[in-house]
């Protein structure tokens, strides 16, 4: 607060013996509205220039007598009229100083009734902020408890948490090495199951080979035996050709016959000893008739044994397809197996995507970890299951390999048994073709037997020529079979011995072509069984080759399922390897993941403890913010006591100087008493002086026209300054500039007679320069009139307000950043 000076009261300065008078040296002059006014008779000019005759004596001793005394009076009048107007100027100074007391007095109280609110809302605040504080620290003990409980959980969480970690990563590093010896000696099984699947395919290819060098041969067979059964065909057409040219020479024959017969008949008498030698001959041709039949039949059992093979060869055939259609089923639950182990190896790739979920999931990690446990004891059994399988599958392939060398040992078996039925076909064709030549011998024979009939003197070199061909045929027999050689040498030898018995024995030769007849007969019945047995061969070999061909899709698709089965093993392998590796990838990047886990653990804790001596810290600028707010607070509280105190002491002061301005004014008052009755003293004396004059027959008129007159200060400037209920706006206008104008009639009465007094706020300029707040009021005196309220020092008010505004905005901002630090803090803290 700024202090107000004290003031001084106003005396106006004494006359000098240089200025001019502005009283009239004959008399005193009379103003109009003076508050005094004299009890003595004043004389007129006229009645003073009436009595001027009287003596010139008298006048000149009054004069100088009165002159005299009217210059003491004017002394005398001039000291009590400064003494006047100093004690009216006191007065309008004390006046304004009691108002100016007054006002300041008001100034105060309100100041003191103001600074009394503001302290005690100082005060309240001050227990606001006191218990905010309180509170704070309540609040930031509770929070660094809060924090340190925090912290200590969040250290044994993070410690529970390592040592899990670390129980993780061990049994993690022992389901590895396990995993990895499982996996090794999976890779080991692999190995051998790829050599064991290596032998097989080359057992299989070389099985594959032989079925297809078996099924070139059979397709190589079935072209030879389709170029035979053209070739038979053809000979068949011929022999019905030849059937047909000897039915067609048989009937010639017939009728030569019968015409033969008249002539044998004749002959008859003469051939009775050649009959004898022709059923000799009849006998042998029997015998070889039912050596003929025994052949036939001995052939018909080869080719009954032929079949018998041939039927064992297509159960065989049907066995070989059950065993491969077992082999597909097995292979296909092979399949279903690898599928399996792939499905099983997919689970165990998900359960390591778990795995890695589980560590990146901390919360569920022991529930993981049973898990796995469990699925690791089934992978276990699936792999004891695995296990099995594959020495079950061992086994098998064992004995599938086995049962392949049996099937190769029957396939040779088979191979021979067709070789041998190759050469039996071959012999059979060779027989055919034998008994073609013999169908042709026959019919040759009949065309010689009818020459012979005819000329019975060349029968015997046709039947010479008959035995010759006799002779080719078992020759050809012989080459056929041993014991058809021995009997058509047997044959020869007796055709040999009965040659020359022929003519004699040409009835028996009839007979004999009667039986040659039925064995044609017979023959032919036997190749039209043969060419039935022929078709049915056809139909079986057509069978075969639809079965071969079936038996080689099948082979090519168990090619083809072997291709893919090598393929899904490969993909099997790579697809473990890929897994080892993934496996290893997870394993590389779970220790980088546990030691991110490390460095970001030991960075929380040094956030933590960071962030420990951060808060330390700021409570301790917080509470060197508020000790430092308590101790300016503190200060305030004393400077305003202070200041209350002052205003106190100047209150006493200015009620002392009131009470002594009060007394003085009783001083003055009894001293302006003590003036009047002075006055009226001298008045008195001057009347008694007047009396005396008057009795030293001096004029009336003369006295009457000496007249003493006072040009006073206008009356509206006194009344002005002592009339405290005067509207604002004259006081101010007629306090500006106020002139103390003389009397224009008096005899002296000239421009120097004029007192010209300096205007109020020059004056008060002048006298209040060593007080700066009295000179502004009176200095800055607005247009407007102020009224009381506003005349109450507003530049203390002001900076009372702007003091107060600012200590608001102040505290306001401070406020708001320390709680947007904290605020910050706090956020930094829980983050």
């Amino acid at each position: 607060m700024e202090k107000e000076n004290p003031f001084k009261l106003f005396v106006p300065p004494r006359l000098s013996a240089g200025q001019p008078s502005a009283v009239r040296t004959q008399g005193f002059n009379k103003c109009p509205g003076d508050d005094f006014k004299l009890p003595f008779r004043t004389l007129n000019r006229g009645e003073v220039a009436d009595s001027a005759t009287m003596s010139q004596q008298v006048k000149l001793c009054s004069e100088v007598d009165e002159e005299f005394e009217n210059e003491k009076l004017h002394l005398k009048l001039e000291d009590e009229l400064c003494e006047k107007k100093d004690l009216l100027k006191e007065n309008t100074a004390s006046r304004h100083l009691c108002n100016l007391l007054k006002e300041t007095c008001t100034h105060f109280t309100e100041k003191t009734s103001k600074y009394e609110q503001e302290r005690e809302e100082t005060r309240q605040l001050y227990e606001e902020l006191h218990s905010n504080i309180e509170r704070m620290t309540v609040a930031f003990e509770e929070l660094r408890g809060q924090a340190e409980n925090d912290r200590l959980e969040m250290s044994f969480k993070l410690k529970e948490e390592a040592e899990k970690m670390e129980k993780l990563k061990r049994d993690c590093k022992l389901e590895v090495s396990q995993k990895e010896e499982q996996i090794s000696a999976l890779i080991i099984q692999s190995d051998e199951k790829d050599d064991v699947i290596r032998d097989i395919k080359a057992q299989l290819q070389e099985s594959q080979n032989k079925i297809a060098d078996l099924i070139e041969e059979k397709r190589e067979m079935l072209k030879e035996s389709q170029v035979n059964q053209e070739h038979l065909r053809a000979e068949l057409k011929e022999a019905k050709t030849s059937l047909e040219k000897a039915e067609v020479t048989q009937k010639s024959l017939e009728n030569e016959f019968q015409t033969t017969v008249k002539t044998l008949i004749q002959v008859t008498e003469e051939k009775e000893a050649q009959e004898e030698e022709c059923k000799k001959t009849k006998a042998l041709h029997a015998a070889l008739t039912a050596e003929f039949e025994t052949s036939i039949a001995n052939l018909k059992s080869l080719l009954q044994k032929e079949q018998n093979r041939l039927e064992k060869c297509e159960d065989e055939s049907k066995l070989l397809t059950l065993e491969l259609r077992n082999k597909s089923a097995e292979l296909e639950e092979m399949t279903k197996l690898k599928c399996d182990k792939e499905m099983q190896v997919e689970e165990l790739s998900g359960t390591l995507e778990k795995i890695e979920g589980l560590l990146l999931k901390k919360e569920h990690l022991e529930a993981t970890v049973e898990s796995l446990q469990e699925r690791e004891e089934e992978t276990k059994n699936v792999l004891q299951m695995r296990e099995k399988e594959i020495h079950d599958l061992k086994a098998q392939l064992t004995s599938t390999a086995e049962k392949e060398q049996d099937y190769l040992n029957q396939l040779l078996t088979l191979k021979t048994d067709l070789e041998q039925e190759m050469l039996k076909n071959e012999q059979l064709t060779v027989c055919i073709n034998k008994l073609s030549l013999e169908k042709e011998q026959i019919a040759q024979e009949k065309s010689d037997v009818a020459a012979e009939l005819k000329k019975l003197q060349e029968s015997h070199k046709d039947s010479k020529k008959n035995e010759e061909n006799t002779k080719q045929l078992v020759e050809n027999l012989e080459e056929a079979n041993d014991q058809l050689r021995n009997e058509l040498e047997s044959l020869k030898e007796k055709m040999a011995k009965t040659g020359e018995e022929i003519e004699s024995k040409l009835d028996e030769r009839e007979e004999n072509m009667n039986n040659l007849k039925k064995q044609v007969e017979n023959k032919t019945k036997c190749i039209e069984e043969l060419q039935q047995e022929n078709k049915v061969l056809k139909k079986k070999i057509t069978a075969e080759s639809k079965k071969t061909s079936i038996y080689e899709g099948k082979v090519n698709k168990l090619q083809l399922e072997l291709e893919n089965m090598n393929k899904q093993h490969k993909e099997t392998v790579d697809s473990y390897q890929k897994d080892i590796e993934t496996k290893k990838v997870n394993e590389n990047k779970l220790h980088e993941e546990v030691e991110k886990l490390k460095l970001l653990y030991d960075e929380a804790t040094m956030i933590q403890r960071e962030t420990d001596i951060r808060c330390q810290h700021k409570i301790k600028e917080m509470v060197a913010l508020m000790e430092k707010h308590k101790h300016e607070y503190d200060k305030m509280v004393e400077e305003k006591d202070a200041e209350l105190k002052l205003y106190k002491i100047k209150q006493q002061e200015q009620l002392s100087s009131e009470r002594s301005l009060e007394s003085e004014l009783s001083r003055l008052k009894s001293e302006l008493s003590s003036l009047k009755e002075q006055l009226k003293e001298e008045i008195e004396e001057k009347e008694n002086l007047v009396k005396k004059h008057s009795q030293n027959r001096v004029p009336e008129t003369e006295m009457e026209h000496k007249t003493y007159v006072i040009k006073t200060p206008p009356v509206h400037t006194l009344q002005g300054e002592r009339s405290t209920t005067l509207p604002p706006e004259q006081s101010t206008r007629k306090k500006q500039k106020v002139l103390l104008h003389l009397d224009t009639h008096s005899d002296s009465s000239e421009h120097s007679d004029l007192l010209s007094m300096v205007s109020e706020e020059k004056m008060f300029k002048k006298l209040y320069q060593d007080y700066p707040q009295a000179s502004q009021l009176y200095s800055t005196a607005p247009k407007k009139t102020p009224t009381l309220s506003s005349v109450k020092s507003p530049g203390s008010a002001l900076k009372l307000k702007a003091m107060r505004k600012m200590h608001e905005a102040g505290w306001a901002a401070v406020s708001k950043v320390d709680r947007r630090r904290k605020i910050k803090e706090v956020a930094k803290f829980f983050a």
